[in-house]
């Protein structure tokens, strides 16, 4: 039987989904799954706010359209990303 997530996200967070939210904190960029943090990587670290962007999208955990509209990413440039993703994995990025 599938488990139903309450849609908790952090106060001052930036939705990502009806679970996930992301947050920047003492120049520290952290994703949350529910109130729980699931990675993180300094502000300046394109590579993996990329990376990471890629996994979520790829695998269905958010859509373009909800982090196009929360982080500002152009859809082309979203498309790379998770084309990268895809085609090299997480070492297409470092």
């Amino acid at each position: 039987m599938k488990q139903v997530m309450l849609p908790i996200i952090p106060a001052g967070s930036t939705p990502l989904s009806d679970i996930l939210s992301v947050e920047t904190v003492n120049d520290i960029v952290v994703y949350y799954q529910g109130v729980l943090p699931i990675f993180t990587h300094p502000k300046d670290d394109k590579c993996s706010h990329h990376m990471f962007i890629g996994h979520l999208i790829a695998e269905g955990r958010c859509q373009y359209t909800v982090v196009q509209k929360a982080l500002g990413i152009p859809k082309t440039s979203l498309r790379r990303i998770v084309n990268k993703y895809k085609t090299k994995g997480i070492a297409g990025f470092y």
